[in-house]
């Protein structure tokens, strides 16, 4: 993990600006494979990445913004977008689990294109 700011925090709104924007930003979650590369742990380039973040940061008209990579930042697997953190938890788990069992990118677009969730805006 390079970065964790997601939680279950529900949004506190004045004027269509969220105020804990902390938990309701650009860049709140993102998780690299790591190897050794002999001499330290680094990000691997042909690793998988997964990121999230909410947009329009802060905004209360917003919805979380999921995105599953794989090696070049131009090759995504999975994009996903919903308000509900509960529901993002659940795609980021069967994303990690795909992608740790070995799944081919292809066969994981389709299971989680699957997923029966409705997303929001």
């Amino acid at each position: 993990m390079i970065h964790n700011s997601f939680g279950y925090e529900e949004p506190q709104i004045r004027d269509g600006r969220i105020l804990n924007e902390a938990f309701f930003g650009e860049d709140l979650l993102s998780i690299e494979r790591l190897r050794f590369d002999g001499e330290g742990w680094r990000t691997d380039p042909q690793g998988h990445a997964l990121d999230l973040g909410w947009l329009p940061e802060a905004s209360a008209d917003g919805s979380y913004h999921l995105t599953l990579l794989h090696g070049d930042r131009s090759n995504i697997v999975v994009k996903f977008r919903h308000t509900d953190a509960r529901r993002i938890q659940d795609v980021i788990e069967r994303c990690l689990d795909l992608v740790t069992g070995g799944v081919p990118d292809d066969e994981i677009r389709q299971l989680v294109g699957g997923i029966e969730f409705r997303n929001s805006p």
